[in-house]
């Protein structure tokens, strides 16, 4: 009996995670644009037809605003130093108005609830698979579900078409990485102490970055600089992961094993792909 091989694991789990997630993806995508075309809402939302600067077509997400007052109001380009205000009636809210402010949108509270639960189910899935990987398995499944919907609404939010592109950018750039990890290359960068301090405090400084954004306002070109080096960086955690792969074929061949190198790999992935979102953005 032939006995499956690290890699096919490993690949087992990763490639039907990001099915799950690209799949729902465009199934967003798609949905989205029935209920333009048919003039209903998708989710709790409406769209909106535009074309963008390549004379792509593009939707424009929003929700309906069936509230009445008071409404919140917000500059259009505001500042973390701006303070909303309330329109009480309509006469205050025109008033408002004329001085730059639009009225806020209700919150999609189902994006919300998606949100929160996916952020906790990746937490609990960084420690779950040590345990016990049937369990991670399911766990990891239900958090691509949720994924797989968050990434549909971002490419939404941004430009489908842009995410579609900056899709195939991943997925190029992953199979690229693949090769190089499974050649000499790979087991050079695998066994250099210098890559891996390169990725620890690249990683870091990332983290530090994304955390001075809550209180700090960067350019559009520092935030672009950023992503561009994020991409960089996830990129050699690409060949990094393949090349331990690779390394642990030769002696380590357990589903454990297989689960927690998909999950990195996985994490790579996601990550590369939302950097170079940002980067296009």
């Amino acid at each position: 009996m032939i006995e499956t091989t690290l890699f096919a694991k490993t690949m087992i789990i990763l490639c039907s995670q990001l099915s799950i997630v690209f799949g729902l993806t465009f199934y967003i995508l798609k949905k989205s644009k029935e209920a333009y075309f048919n003039n209903t809402t998708f989710l709790g939302m409406s769209f909106r037809g535009a074309m963008n600067l390549k004379q792509e077509f593009d939707l424009i997400p929003y929700i309906e605003d069936s509230r009445g007052f008071p409404k919140h109001m917000h500059l259009a380009n505001a500042t973390k130093d701006d303070i909303p205000v309330m329109a009480i009636d309509e006469e205050s809210r025109v008033k408002w108005q004329k001085l730059g402010y639009v009225v806020s949108p209700p919150a999609n509270k189902f994006l919300n609830a998606i949100f929160v639960s996916w952020a906790i189910l990746l937490f609990i899935l960084v420690f779950i698979g040590y345990f016990s990987v049937p369990l991670g398995v399911a766990v990891f499944t239900i958090q691509s579900i949720l994924m797989g919907l968050l990434l549909g609404f971002l490419f939404l939010e941004m430009d489908e078409n842009d995410g579609i592109r900056a899709l195939k950018i991943t997925l190029l750039a992953t199979l690229f990485s693949g090769f190089i990890g499974y050649s000499d290359i790979g087991t050079a960068i695998y066994n250099s102490g210098i890559v891996q301090n390169i990725l620890f405090f690249g990683l870091l400084a990332l983290i530090v970055f994304e955390f001075s954004r809550t209180t700090f306002k960067f350019s559009r070109n520092t935030i672009r600089f950023k992503a561009f080096f994020g991409v960089g960086l996830f990129i050699l955690f690409l060949f990094y992961d393949f090349a331990r792969l690779n390394e642990l074929s030769g002696y380590s061949n357990k589903w454990d094993t297989a689960f927690q190198i998909a999950l990195s790999l996985y994490l790579d992935i996601i990550n590369l792909l939302l950097e170079i979102l940002e980067a296009m953005d």
